[in-house]
């Protein structure tokens, strides 16, 4: 066997959440969008057939293990979460010419990113990464990129936010090259911005 192979395994309960189309399968990742089931618990029998209930995607991931090889986790991650992006619009916009049924995702309720990031998830490319959606010195604030990011003025240098993207971002005790952050495109959920919780 290719020792290069990484598995991810999702687990759920049948009785609680149904798949929702196939799982996404990536070289270090796994994604899979779960539908919760209407029961008496939740939903009245009136309005069972009816009404839409919540989704969730689960991004699992096993990333790059070396530790030097920060750009190569980040990339993992970019990879993940921009094919489920294209997933949710691809499906939104065929929904709106066919009628819509449970095997589209309509709009996420949550997104769940677990597993083996393999990097410290306090000080990191890839805590960076997710919290503030980008990394380098043009990261600017907040969850807009483009025309439209914000530039850091001199009076926010000493918030939280403004130093969790000035450079340099730190991985096991070493500062990362500026160079090879700043290739990493933004994430697609980066105005939700996706903290760590362990």
């Amino acid at each position: 066997r290719d020792p290069r192979n990484h598995i991810a395994a999702t687990f759920w309960k049948r009785s609680k959440f149904d798949p929702v189309g196939k799982s996404y399968i990536r070289t270090r990742s796994l994604t899979t969008v779960l539908r919760l089931k209407a029961d008496s618990k939740n939903v009245d029998s009136k309005s069972r057939g009816k009404k839409v209930m919540p989704s969730v995607a689960i991004v699992n991931c096993h990333l790059e293990g070396h530790p030097r090889r920060f750009s190569e986790r980040t990339h993992q991650l970019q990879h993940a979460l921009g094919d489920l992006a294209k997933r949710v619009k691809k499906e939104n916009e065929e929904s709106q010419s066919i009628s819509r049924d449970a095997s589209h995702i309509g709009k996420l309720n949550a997104l769940l990113l677990a597993g083996d990031f393999n990097c410290e998830l306090q000080s990191s490319a890839c805590s960076t990464y997710l919290s503030i959606g980008r990394l380098g010195r043009q990261a600017g604030l907040g969850g807009i990129h483009g025309e439209d990011s914000l530039v850091i003025p001199p009076s926010l240098l000493d918030s939280n936010e403004a130093t969790g993207i000035l450079h340099p971002i730190m991985e096991w005790g070493r500062a990362l090259p500026e160079d090879k952050v700043a290739d990493v495109s933004p994430h697609p959920f980066r105005r939700n911005g996706l903290t760590s919780a362990f």
